[in-house]
Order: structure tokens, then C-alpha cells, then sequence
């Protein structure tokens, strides 16, 4: 049996359906009944690990799925995932709306789920939809109006309470007005397109002699994106946490928060880690970013889920509104993880007119008892080229072992091609523990056991952001946090210690004894790996850094004293003087010779032997013209003619 037919099989029960669905819908966020109108067909308008995310839930509770693929996705996962499987043609038929809503329409499907992505915010696609007869999976196209520009979106968030970052959100674009504007607010500033998101349209200005420059580059980039150059200037937080807090409304006027989401760890504006709860971030604080996001959903008349996104201010312990996300996010599932609930179930029911499953108070006990959540995305990019997206097919995959604390949602299997028309993640990795140390632990041993052959991806990166945020065991988190910057240096020279920030400048001369008894040694955590070096006093032991005892006969300036004394302050696994100290080469391939100006007093034993290079012809040394000419008389003497006797005449001329 043929790939395509095992998973078909498997899939068997996709069209089967159960009238009796309707008893799920028992509400206990409110009193009385709700009229309930059941889906029995759903059209999936994406494609990736979201289509099988939403084709997943919807085959469980016996609705029937139809789902769209492009050419490049002819033998993608979610294109075999259906038996109802329609082929788009070119790659950008993902956002043709008028034709899918008529393939709806076509094939008999009631609604459409949008996923997140192409169609997901567009609200002139959802009133499409709503005139058209078949229900969007989402909010009231006006909220997603609403929230889509960013001038209107501050407009409702201040008149609804909510706190708003200070800045210019006018329809006035003169650059000399918004330059102004800059001027009143404070330098930084962060130059936002109103239509901009995902990190697009965005810019800095630092001060003023820059901001008609950042200014140019941000519309330029709007246009391109978005087609509209309108901008907005707000203060730019200088040391920012993003948080943001999913909310879930019905309409029967319920609104709950599912918990906040600490994303702050970014590449290009875009999430990579996301962790829930936030950590670091004090109850009462929490309480209150929960009660402006659902002030914020419900100022705007939303139905369905969304997530409202927060500013935190590490400096002030303030927090801002930011925008509005109005669809299922990418990283819903950290959520899912820490509540226990189906997000894409609740839409359905929201969508067929059912209440919420649980109250506020039941969300807050779930949260409690469930410990910590955090999701890693894996991309198939490049880290050591600012993130350039890889491409290709994944030759070998080999994934972590599935449990109830380990979750993976991805797009794509063994064999499958990576293409460059459409975003490059392959997978979500999400992993929960009773709390945040064990839950990090729990990741890193999951992307260890990634194996991935093909396109090159970020596992590593990943791997050395988890590391070092386990290992400081605080929250370092911000736009652009330091933990990745180093991660990224570590990806790019492998070789080097991971916590660079503690090395002090190397010095090339041996420093002078110091008075009193030097400090326990610096030593990177490969050294500690590894036992000490043979030859050394065991009172500096490099897998046990502890403060060396100094021998009593030896003062600390007395000139005898061994050499390695005088070199204790300058111990790093980069300085040259202390070759002899470094672990095990990890590249064996890769020989490196002991530094040629100075000795080593204590060789490592069983040194890799090198082999000598082919030797070259000899070169006949240069001599002076006397030579030249002694050598040519020689030759006449012989009778025989000097191969270099018109230089010689030249010479002598």
C-alpha cells in the first residue's frame, strides 16, 4: 500500500459524522442554554503544521475537512491529509479569497478556518465570507478592522482604559510634523507602519540626526509590504519584556484571559522561544495585564480567540498596549499546555454559537496546578547568516519521543522538500513541567534528541538560548536579549566558551605576582568537563575550580615561585599562553599547533603527531654579483656556456 493510502486509511473516520456533538456544548460561563448550530463541513484556507493542527481537531468531534494545496505543496502532509483535497495551482493562490470562498461553496462547506497567516486578518475576506453564507472561524470583521489599524486600535484601547505607549498616532505625515512629534516624545523613538506587522515597516531613531533617514527606510518598507507608508512614533523602551495574553470571547458577552505568554526572545521581530507563565513577573502585575486584555476584547466587540500584546517595562514595572492579534497564534499551544484545553475546538464552538467551557476562576485554578509550558520553533535558516532561510529535502528526521509533557506540531515528515515560496518552520517543539527549571530542562533534552539532515536549521541555536537561560536561572528577557546574541556566537565559533561576557582583555606578557593570594581561576564549563591536565599541582585542578592553596615555602613575590603561579589571574580558554590547557581538539581534522613564541612547559601527552608537508625543490640562494661572475668565469673555463651570463654582462655593465 502506497504512502498517500496508509494515511488515508488512518484517516478513515474524517467524514464520518455525529449528530450527537451538540451535548458538548454545556457552558459554565453563564446561566441558561445556548442555541447551538452544529458544523458538520469545515474548508482549511492554509497549509503547513496549522491545516494539520485544525484537521486534527475537527476529525475528532466528526466534521468533514477540505482542505487546499498549491503546486509546490502537491505532496505536502496537509495536502494528503483529507480525502477532500483541492489544488490551487500558482503559489499565491493561498490569498485568492473570492476563489476560495466559491470552492467553499462548491463542495458544500459551512465554514472556513483561516489558521494564522495569509487570510487569517483580513477583514474585507471575513465580510466576504459573512455575505457569502459561509461562517469565518474567526472574530466580526469590524473588530478585525478595528484592530488592524494601529492609529484606531490606540484611539479604542485609551478610550476603553487600557494603558497605551506615549506617542503620535495622527493622520498628519508631514516629516517635519512627525519629526516634531519625535522631538516632544524623547529620543529613542520607534518609527511603526499602521498596516505593519511582523517586524516589517519598522525602524529606529536614536536621535534627530537620524530620523529623516529611519523615517525614509520604514515607508519604503511599508509600501512594499502593506502598500500604505502611514506611520506612527511612540517612545521606544529601551530594556522591553514582550508579553502578551491570549483572550477567548463568545457572543453571549463572556470574555476570559488563557494566561500570558512571555515572548521576548526574537530574531528579526519574529518569536523563536515562548515560555507560559511569564516568569519574573509579580502576581498582582498579572492580574491586572489579564484584566485590560479582556477590557481590550471586549471594547471591540471580539468573538473567537485572540491574543492582546503588551510592552513591559523592566525599569518602571509598567506595561503598554501594543496591539492586537486577531486570530490563533503560532505558539497557542503553550497555552494549551498550561490550561489543559483544545483552543481550535473552542472556536468551533464560539463559531456555532456555543458558550465558553470554563469560567475565569477555573482558567486561574487550571494555570496553577499545571506548572510550566515553552515552545521552540524550529526553522530551517541559517544562524550564522543572520538567519537566512535554508531550503532543500530533510534526508533524515528523527524527533524526541512523544509523552503527555512533550508535544510536537509539525508541517512536514521525512522525504518532504523544505520550498522557498513559503515560511521555512518545520516544527513547533513544546514541552511543560511543574515548573520553569524543569520545563527548560525538558526542552534541552528534547532538541538534543532532534536529529534533522538536509537544510541546515536552528536546533543548535536553539539549544544554546535554552542553556543559557537555564543556567542563569532568571529571566534576561528583552527585544533583544543578550542570551541569543551569545548563542549566535557560539553557533559561529564552536570552539569558544559560551559566556564570553566574563573573559577580560588578554594580555601577552605574564602579569606581576600579586600581593595577595590570587583568585580561584575562570574556567569556561568545557575545561570543568574534562580532568586535569597531567603534570599540574593538584591544588588547581580544572574540573574542580576551587581557590589554590599556595605552598607556604613560596611567597607570593618570591621569584622562584613555579610559573603557572604568575599566570593564575590570566587563566582563559582563549589565551594563547595556556594551550596546554584546553580540552580534547573537537575537530580533529582541525590541528592546531602550540603558539611558536612561547614554551610550553607542561606538553599534553599523546599529542596528535603532524605530518610533514611534501617537501619543495631547494632554491638556488640569491648572491651577489661578484658570485655571478665568479661563477660564470667557471663555466668558460669548462668550455660550456653560462645560463646566466647576459645577466652577468648586464650586471657588470
Amino acid at each position: 500500500m502506497s504512502t498517500p493510502s496508509k494515511l488515508r486509511a488512518l484517516r478513515g473516520t474524517t467524514a464520518v459524522l455525529h449528530p450527537r456533538r451538540t451535548i458538548r456544548h454545556a457552558s459554565t460561563s453563564g446561566s441558561g442554554s445556548a442555541t447551538t448550530e452544529p458544523l458538520r463541513s469545515i474548508l482549511i484556507a492554509n497549509r503547513g503544521e496549522i491545516a494539520l493542527r485544525v484537521n486534527r481537531t475537527a476529525s475528532q468531534t466528526g466534521i468533514r475537512i477540505t482542505t487546499l494545496y498549491t503546486d509546490p505543496d502537491r505532496h505536502s502532509q496537509h495536502a494528503l491529509s483529507s480525502p477532500f483535497a483541492i489544488n490551487l495551482g500558482s503559489t499565491d493562490q493561498y490569498l485568492n479569497g473570492q476563489r476560495i470562498i466559491q470552492l467553499a461553496k462548491e463542495n458544500g462547506c459551512e465554514a472556513i478556518h483561516p489558521g494564522y497567516g495569509f487570510l487569517s486578518e483580513n477583514a474585507d475576506f471575513a465580510k466576504a465570507c459573512e455575505d457569502a453564507g459561509v461562517k469565518f472561524i474567526g472574530p466580526p470583521y469590524k473588530a478585525i478592522e478595528d484592530m488592524g489599524d494601529k492609529s484606531r486600535s490606540k484611539e479604542i484601547m485609551i478610550a476603553a482604559g487600557v494603558p497605551c505607549i506615549p506617542g503620535y498616532h495622527g493622520k498628519e505625515q508631514d516629516p517635519l510634523v512627525l519629526a516634531e512629534k519625535a522631538q516632544e516624545i524623547g529620543y529613542p523613538v520607534l518609527l511603526k507602519a499602521v498596516k505593519g506587522g511582523g517586524g516589517k515597516g519598522m525602524r529606529i531613531a536614536q536621535s534627530a540626526d537620524e530620523f529623516a533617514q529611519q523615517l525614509e527606510s520604514a515607508k519604503s518598507e511599508a509600501r512594499s509590504s502593506f502598500g500604505d507608508d502611514v506611520m506612527l512614533v511612540e517612545k521606544y523602551i529601551t530594556t522591553p519584556r514582550h508579553i502578551e495574553v491570549q483572550v477567548f470571547a463568545d457572543k453571549h458577552g463572556n470574555c476570559v484571559a488563557l494566561g500570558e505568554r512571555d515572548c521576548s526572545v526574537q530574531r528579526r521581530h519574529q518569536k523563536i522561544l515562548e515560555e507560559s507563565p511569564a516568569p519574573n513577573l509579580d502576581e498582582s502585575v498579572r492580574q491586572d495585564i489579564w484584566e485590560k486584555a479582556r477590557k481590550a476584547a471586549l471594547a471591540v466587540g471580539y468573538e473567537g480567540a485572540g491574543t492582546v500584546e503588551f510592552i513591559f517595562d523592566n525599569e518602571t514595572g509598567e506595561f503598554f498596549f501594543m496591539e492586537m492579534n486577531t486570530r490563533l497564534q503560532v505558539e497557542h499551544p503553550v497555552t494549551e499546555m498550561v490550561t489543559g484545553e483544545d483552543l481550535v475546538r473552542w472556536q468551533i464552538i464560539v463559531a456555532e454559537g456555543g458558550k465558553l467551557p470554563l469560567t475565569q476562576q477555573e482558567v486561574e485554578e487550571r494555570i496553577k496546578s499545571r506548572g510550566h509550558a515553552i515552545e521552540a520553533r524550529i526553522y530551517a535558516e541559517d544562524p550564522s547568516m543572520n538567519f537566512m532561510p535554508s531550503t532543500g529535502k530533510l534526508l533524515h528526521l528523527r524527533t524526541p519521543a512523544l509523552t503527555d509533557s512533550v508535544r510536537i506540531d509539525a508541517g512536514f515528515v521525512e522525504g518532504d522538500e523544505v520550498s522557498s515560496h513559503y515560511d521555512p518552520m518545520i516544527a513547533k517543539l513544546i514541552v511543560s513541567g511543574p515548573d520553569r527549571k524543569s520545563a527548560l530542562q525538558k526542552l534541552v533534552a528534547a532538541l538534543e534528541a532532534y536529529e534533522i539532515a538536509g537544510p541546515i536549521t536552528n536546533i543548535e541555536f536553539l539549544k544554546r538560548c535554552s542553556i543559557s537561560r537555564l543556567r542563569r536561572g532568571r529571566s534576561r528577557n528583552r527585544l533583544h536579549p543578550k542570551a541569543p546574541r551569545r548563542a549566535l556566537r557560539k553557533a559561529r565559533h564552536p570552539h569558544r566558551s559560551l559566556d564570553t561576557s566574563r573573559h577580560r582583555p588578554l594580555r601577552s606578557r605574564a602579569r606581576r605576582p600579586p600581593r595577595s593570594l590570587p583568585p580561584t581561576p575562570r574556567t569556561s564549563h568545557r575545561l570543568q568537563q574534562h580532568p586535569p591536565t597531567p603534570g599540574l599541582p593538584p591544588n588547581i585542578a580544572l574540573h574542580r575550580p576551587k581557590r589554590p592553596t599556595l605552598n607556604p615555602n613560596h611567597s607570593p613575590r618570591n621569584k622562584n615561585q613555579p610559573n603557572h603561579f604568575l599566570r593564575l589571574r590570566s587563566l582563559r580558554p582563549r589565551n594563547r599562553s595556556n594551550l596546554h590547557l584546553r580540552p580534547p581538539n573537537p575537530h580533529p581534522h582541525l590541528l592546531l599547533p602550540a603558539h611558536p613564541r612561547r614554551h610550553n612547559p607542561h606538553p599534553r601527552p599523546n599529542l596528535p603527531k603532524y605530518h610533514p608537508l611534501p617537501t619543495r625543490p631547494a632554491v638556488q640562494p640569491r648572491t651577489c654579483p661578484a658570485g655571478l661572475a665568479r661563477q660564470s668565469a667557471r663555466h668558460k673555463g669548462r668550455g660550456e656556456q653560462c645560463p646566466r651570463s647576459d645577466a652577468v654582462q648586464g650586471l657588470e655593465g
